[in-house]
């Protein structure tokens, strides 16, 4: 097993769960597989997941039915895709302002941004600039 080195940036590693290929790997349990498998590749390092509100209610453990394999992924910050709102919508295990990124859109201005693409993701950061800083050890 080769183990990475190096500098894996400031943000979390994001573990992305948001289209259904019906693939080999599909389904939470494998999701957990891929989890538990990056923490021992880039031990130490955080890891969060990006989702979709529906897309994670439709594939994620049952709230009612599978609790204890549902909260397993509670200890991963989420960022959360959730667009034409005025705040996300926030799936369980997480609670209702427990997020950490807000995709807010898909069609952001990238002239706007200074990127060659027309329709961009933006995306919020759940608190203000020093929480931003602090969050990621990044300075002045």
């Amino acid at each position: 097993v080769q183990q990475f080195e190096g500098d894996y940036g400031e943000l979390p590693l994001l573990a992305d769960f948001e289209d259904s290929y019906n693939g080999a790997f599909k389904g939470w349990e494998n999701w957990y597989n891929f989890l538990e498998r990056l923490k021992q590749l880039v031990p130490g390092k955080e890891i969060a997941i990006y989702t979709g509100y529906y897309y994670w209610l439709e594939n994620a453990p049952n709230a009612a039915k599978e609790v204890t394999n549902l909260e397993y992924f509670h200890q991963y910050p989420l960022w959360i895709a959730h667009y034409v709102t005025t705040e996300p919508l926030v799936p369980e295990p997480w609670s209702e302002n427990e997020w950490l990124f807000w995709e807010y859109t898909d069609t952001g201005d990238g002239k706007l941004y200074g990127v060659e693409s027309d329709r961009i993701n933006l995306n919020y950061f759940n608190g203000d600039i020093d929480a931003f800083r602090a969050r990621f050890g990044i300075s002045n």
